[in-house]
């Protein structure tokens, strides 16, 4: 009876739409995660950082108790080969990197790795914590090597001490002995389990042997499968805490002390990311005028603008324009030949192209977030109305919710919004109109007399934007061009005025 009574409505409209919410955050959590996983840094995503938290205290206890081991001079495989370079390194950033760099190895590949090659690459980014130290001391290197590489690594640390430092270390029988030590050591102290349960140490990884040919077998080392469940679980339950919020089709529901407001299915948060202290405080304090202030913020209806259509039209014709980035990239600087024999076009080439890359890597960044703006406008263009759900920052200010589109956002999101519900505006509000027009025009250091006075002795170039916005582009030019426009079409239509 109930699914009756809902059946083409608003509100099934709108749980469609939250479940359709989390099932985009679902695949985005699960995107960026595998795109995590496969650069390696797959133990950084917290299901796997929390089972690292939990290893580092016993494989540092572990590590000391080796120091002290080979401080003593007491014997043991290989201690003399790899025990001085083991004292070079503090033990809790010898377990943290061993520790990362075995857990991204293994969930890249998703499979039981060699245990010759996981010792040699656990080996190698020991030594880099050492090289990056020898680095550091060096500010002229450093510099060097933070132009030269944005994101380093084990491998790029170790080649720039080695092309770049005078006394750096690399030796390949210290690393991969000191390596096949730390993963012996994680074998034995790593468990699944709490540590105070001594009688039932359940453990996290397991090393073996798989025959490869008849005579020849190797060893592997890799997670046992509760640890793979528990990292699997863990990715299960974060990304459906995940959703991409959205403008709600209906009034949110409203705040009171016995039910959360905001979305209808999806968990609305009250503030963003309390503290035990704050939610202690929130839970006993008064809450009626706060919860009647989110409730009047989240009751204002928006709609999309028909400034929508001009931005469409802009971006399909190449972008590049009124703040909006470019669709293509800029092209890298010509190549002339016998450019490369002389040393100084060389140097020259090179700059330009390396300005050419990375104002190309900005304006990819910048490219996706419009994309991901116009595709929620998308959604929402045909709608008479839709509402913000608001919550409060850590500071208490209201602020809504869905993104990356909403009336706090910039430029382009304010100029695409305006209010659903039309006041009449009258001639004081034509008279705040020109105040408005003209500080999004940067002619916002004046008196409010002399920006009217401006607005007014502009008003035909202004007009002009508004009746024909691709023709007259002006308003382009303007500090805030969406805006600007916005305030031109307000002004040439009085009831545009009244949103």
């Amino acid at each position: 009876m109930p699914e009756l009574i809902i059946t083409g409505s608003i509100l099934e409209a709108q749980i469609e739409s939250e479940t359709r919410a989390v099932q985009e955050g679902c695949a985005r959590y699960r995107r960026l995660a595998r795109a995590a996983v496969e650069r390696g840094d797959g133990a950084a995503l917290k299901p796997a950082e929390r089972l690292l938290l939990h290893w580092m205290k016993p494989l540092v206890l572990a590590i000391d108790a080796e120091k002290d081991r080979y401080s003593r001079g007491a014997t043991g495989q290989g201690r003399s080969v790899y025990g001085p370079t083991l004292m070079l390194l503090g033990s809790e950033r010898a377990a943290f990197c061993t520790l990362r760099e075995l857990l991204g190895m293994m969930l890249k590949s998703g499979a039981p790795i060699q245990m010759n090659k996981a010792g040699y690459a656990a080996g190698r980014a020991f030594i880099a914590e050492v090289n990056h130290d020898l680095i550091r001391k060096d500010w002229k290197c450093k510099r060097a090597l933070d132009k030269r590489v944005r994101r380093l690594t084990p491998q790029t640390v170790n080649w720039w001490a080695k092309r770049s430092l005078h006394e750096h270390h690399w030796e390949r029988n210290v690393i991969t002995k000191l390596g096949m030590w730390l993963l012996w050591s994680v074998n034995q102290v790593c468990s699944l389990n709490d540590y105070t349960e001594a009688d039932d140490f359940r453990p996290a990884f397991k090393i073996w042997n798989r025959w490869v040919k008849q005579d020849r077998r190797v060893k592997l080392i890799g997670l046992t499968r509760m640890a793979d469940e528990i990292i699997e679980d863990g990715h299960a339950l974060r990304q459906s805490l995940r959703p991409r919020y959205k403008p709600m089709l209906m009034q949110p529901m409203p705040w009171t002390d016995e039910a959360e407001g905001g979305y209808v299915r999806i968990r609305t948060p009250y503030i963003t990311k309390p503290t035990p202290e704050q939610k202690e405080y929130i839970r006993a304090a008064p809450r009626n005028k706060a919860n009647a202030a989110l409730d009047a913020l989240n009751a204002t209806p928006w709609r999309v603008s028909a400034l929508y259509g001009v931005a469409i039209q802009l971006w399909e014709s190449g972008g590049g324009v009124a703040g909006l980035p470019r669709r293509d990239d800029w092209p890298a600087p010509p190549v002339h030949p016998g450019d490369f024999l002389d040393d100084d076009k060389k140097a020259a080439w090179k700059k330009d192209a390396r300005g050419v890359h990375e104002a190309n890597e900005k304006m990819r960044g910048e490219r996706c977030q419009l994309e991901a703006k116009l595709s929620m406008l998308a959604d929402y263009a045909h709608a008479d109305h839709f509402y913000m759900p608001h919550l409060f920052d850590f500071r208490y200010r209201a602020m809504p919710i869905p993104q990356p589109l909403n009336h706090h956002g910039d430029d382009f999101c304010r100029g695409m919004l305006e209010l659903a519900e039309p006041r009449d505006a009258g001639d004081r509000g034509r008279w705040w109109l020109k105040v408005q027009t003209a500080g999004m025009c940067g002619y916002d250091k004046v008196s409010f007399e002399d920006r009217v006075q401006w607005a007014e002795d502009n008003m035909e170039p202004i007009i002009g934007w508004a009746e024909a916005p691709l023709e007259n582009t002006g308003w382009m030019n303007q500090d805030k061009p969406w805006q600007a426009l916005a305030c031109a079409t307000a002004l040439l239509d009085p009831a545009a005025a009244a949103h």
